[in-house]
């Protein structure tokens, strides 16, 4: 008897189910959704906020997400984020929030922030 019960049980793991694939309407309004939070929470940021108790990544991730989703790069939450960002390039020491701020820069795309990606760069060579 419990071998056809665990029989049973195997079968309804195994069965294949239907799963439906989200469509193109649920993901574009679910990523508008996302930017919307985005924007709202980093919007005129300043230089030196959140840094002291999450420290820059947070925002740097945010600004990833923001490009990525097709925020140009002119966009004032995206250009406040890149102020905050550079201002931590040169105090941040947490290897986490350094490499995030290399992402965003790096996908920025302002010929300026070289300087401020190869100053990231070894900081986190220097901290392995």
């Amino acid at each position: 008897m419990p071998s056809l019960v665990a029989l049973g049980f195997c079968a309804i793991l195994f069965v294949p189910q239907s799963s439906r694939a989200a469509d193109r309407k649920a993901i574009d309004e679910a990523v508008k959704m996302g930017v919307a939070y985005l924007s709202d929470q980093f919007q005129g940021m300043k230089p030196g906020d959140l840094r002291e108790a999450t420290g820059i990544g947070p925002a740097a991730l945010a600004g990833l997400a923001l490009l990525e989703s097709g925020k140009p790069a002119n966009d004032p939450t995206v250009k406040a984020i890149a102020a905050a960002v550079r201002d931590a390039a040169y105090t941040e020491t947490r290897t986490y929030q350094i490499s995030l701020c290399v992402f965003f820069l790096d996908r920025l795309g302002e010929p300026t922030d070289a300087a401020y990606i190869q100053m990231l760069a070894v900081r986190l060579l220097f901290s392995i």
